[in-house]
């Protein structure tokens, strides 16, 4: 599955907005309501079938054309990110490493698959994720900056 071994382990994972729905973890920033009502009334209900609707979604595999959300989206799509990301002018390496940060560290993207889809080298995107890190703190950048 990826850095949790199975769906129980994800329930409870510290770093995913997940655990909050699952009632496991909180965090003020998330609106668990909202996303719980869309599946039931009770709060119990709804975390019983947005379970279902994961595990659903785990079972069905990964799906290509829903890779990068909003954020690749946001650019254009993959054709588009990966001509704006393969540069090495200065303006260039910082889309990149602003666009990589995000992508791998908030979206869950491995640093090998997004360095597949941009044609780039699995270091050169964890750099770029390094070198976003930095820039996003600088900047006070938020991802919602980027998603539209």
């Amino acid at each position: 599955m990826g850095i949790v071994k199975d769906l129980g382990e994800l329930d409870t994972y510290l770093f995913t907005g997940h655990s909050v729905i699952m009632g496991n973890q909180q965090a003020e920033w998330q609106d668990d309501t909202t996303i719980l009502g869309m599946f039931a009334k009770t709060k119990t209900t709804a975390r019983r079938k947005y379970r279902e609707f994961v595990e659903k979604g785990i079972d069905a595999g990964r799906r290509p054309e829903l890779v990068g959300g909003g954020l690749i989206r946001s650019v254009g799509g993959w054709k588009m990110a990966k001509m704006l990301l393969k540069g090495q002018d200065r303006s260039v390496v910082q889309a990149r490493s602003v666009l990589c940060f995000p992508a791998v560290r908030e979206l869950g993207i491995t640093a090998t698959d997004l360095a597949g889809q941009m044609g780039l080298t699995q270091p050169a995107i964890s750099i770029s994720v390094k070198r976003g890190a930095g820039i996003v703190k600088e900047e006070k950048l938020s991802i919602d900056d980027f998603i539209t």
